[in-house]
C-alpha cells in the first residue's frame, strides 16, 4: 500500500484529472489488464455471450463515473453475478428456449430497483444488514461457483442441473479427467496461490489474473498438437472447444431483454434477487475500498446505487451484464497509484481500445485472437 499524506486529499471534478491523469492512467492500464480477462470468465461462467462481459466493463467504467460516490472503486462485472445469472437463465428459460433474453430483462429491472433505492436515500441500509449475514451469502456463492467451474478446470462437462448436483458429479468426473486441461489448471491455481508470496517489483506490477494468461495459453497450445499425438480417447485431446470464442462481429450471438415474462411471478423473484445480491456485494465492497484508500475518503452509497442502477440498464439494453463495485480490481487501482475517480472511466475505455482495435486483426497481442483460455 503506498504511503500518503490523508490531508492531501486529490480534488474533485475536472481539476483532479487535469492534476493526476497520469497516475490514473497508469492504475487504470494495470486494472484493464485484469478486467479483460476476469469479464470474459465471468461471462462464459454466467453462461451469457464472453461480448456480454466486455460490454459490462467499457459501461461500468464510462457511465458510473460521473453518477458514482465511489472515489477509486471500479465498477464492471463481479463474481457473485455468475450465481444469479445462471439462477435467472435456468427459472426463465422453457424447453428448448433460451433464457438468456429473459435474464438481460431482469437483469434491467434490477437496476431500476437499484436505481430507485438510490433515489429513496437508502444506501445506508447496508449497514443494517449483519456480517455473518453477507459472509454466509458470500460463502455460499463462492461454493456455488466452486461446482460449476471445477469441472471446467478437469476438462469435462457436467449435466447435473443444480449445484449440488454439480457438486456430487465431481468424484465421477475426476475419473474422466482430461490430464492436459487439468495441469494447466493447477499451475493458473498455484501461480494464484503464490502471488501474495512473492516479494519482487517487477512481478507484482503485473497483476495475478495476467499472470495467469501468460501461463495458461503458451501451455494449451503447447499441449495442443502433443495431446492430438499420444490422446488414444477423444476426450484426452484439446483443442479450439476450450478456448472463448469472441465473434469477429462483436454483435454476433448477443442476447437483448426480452420483457415478455414481465407478467411472471418468477421473472420478478429473479428481479428481486439480483437486486438483493448485487446490490449487496457492491455496498459491501464499496465500504472495503473506503478502508483501502490512502485518503480515507468516504464513498456515497445513495450515489453508488444510482451509479450501479443506471449503468447496469444501460449495459443490459446492449445485451451487457449488470454493475456492481469490484473490490479486487478496485484493489489493484489503488495499489497502482489511482488517486480519482477518472482511472474508473479510463479501464473501461482502455477496454473498448483494446477490443474494438484487437478484433480487426488476425491475432492479438497474446496470439491468440482474443481466444483466452477458459481457465
Amino acid at each position: 500500500m503506498l504511503t500518503i499524506n490523508p490531508d492531501e486529499v486529490p480534488p474533485k471534478g475536472w481539476k483532479g484529472l487535469k492534476q493526476y491523469w497520469k497516475n490514473d492512467l497508469t492504475a487504470a492500464l494495470s486494472v484493464a489488464l485484469v478486467a479483460l480477462p476476469l469479464a470474459l470468465g465471468i461471462a462464459v461462467a454466467a453462461g451469457v455471450p464472453p461480448v456480454s462481459g466486455l460490454i459490462s466493463v467499457v459501461i461500468g467504467g464510462v457511465v458510473t463515473t460521473f453518477i458514482r460516490g465511489s472515489h477509486v472503486g471500479i465498477n464492471g462485472p463481479a463474481n457473485a453475478l455468475i450465481v444469479v445469472a445462471i439462477e435467472a437463465i435456468d427459472k426463465l428459460g422453457g424447453p428448448g428456449e433460451s433464457g438468456v433474453p429473459y435474464a438481460m430483462a431482469a437483469f434491467v429491472m434490477a437496476g431500476v430497483i437499484q436505481l430507485i433505492l438510490g433515489m429513496l436515500k437508502l444506501g445506508k441500509l447496508a449497514n443494517l444488514v449483519p456480517a455473518a449475514a453477507i459472509q454466509g451469502m458470500l460463502a455460499a456463492i463462492g461454493l456455488i461457483i466452486l461446482g460449476t467451474q471445477i469441472h471446467t478446470a478437469l476438462g469435462v462437462e457436467s449435466e447435473a442441473n443444480s449445484t449440488l448436483g454439480m457438486l456430487i458429479e465431481i468424484p465421477k468426473n475426476i475419473l474422466k479427467l482430461n490430464p492436459f486441461i487439468l495441469f494447466i489448471s493447477a499451475a493458473c491455481l498455484l501461480m494464484l496461490i503464490c502471488y501474495p508470496k512473492i516479494d519482487n517489483k517487477y512481478v507484482k506490477y503485473i497483476p495475478a489474473p495476467m499472470w495467469v494468461l501468460f501461463i495458461a495459453i503458451p501451455l494449451y497450445y503447447a499441449f495442443k498438437p502433443l495431446s492430438q499425438m499420444i490422446g488414444k480417447e477423444s476426450w484426452m485431446v484439446i483443442d479450439e472447444n476450450y478456448l472463448v470464442q469472441i465473434p469477429a462481429q462483436l454483435t454476433q450471438g448477443l442476447f437483448f431483454p426480452d420483457f415478455s415474462k414481465i407478467d411472471q411471478p418468477i421473472f420478478w423473484l429473479m428481479v428481486v434477487l439480483i437486486a438483493v445480491v448485487l446490490s449487496l456485494e457492491s455496498l459491501v465492497s464499496s465500504k472495503a475500498v473506503d478502508k483501502l484508500d490512502p485518503y480515507k475518503r468516504k464513498t456515497d452509497l445513495d450515489r453508488d446505487l444510482l451509479g450501479i442502477g443506471v449503468a447496469s440498464i444501460v449495459s443490459a439494453f446492449l445485451g451487457g451484464l449488470p454493475i456492481t463495485i469490484v473490490i479486487a480490481r478496485s484493489s489493484v487501482n489503488i495499489n497502482h497509484g489511482a488517486k480519482t475517480r477518472w482511472s474508473n472511466m479510463m479501464h473501461g475505455l482502455i477496454v473498448l481500445v483494446f477490443v474494438v482495435a484487437f478484433s480487426a486483426y488476425p491475432f492479438c497481442c497474446l496470439g491468440c485472437n482474443f481466444n483466452f483460455c477458459r481457465l
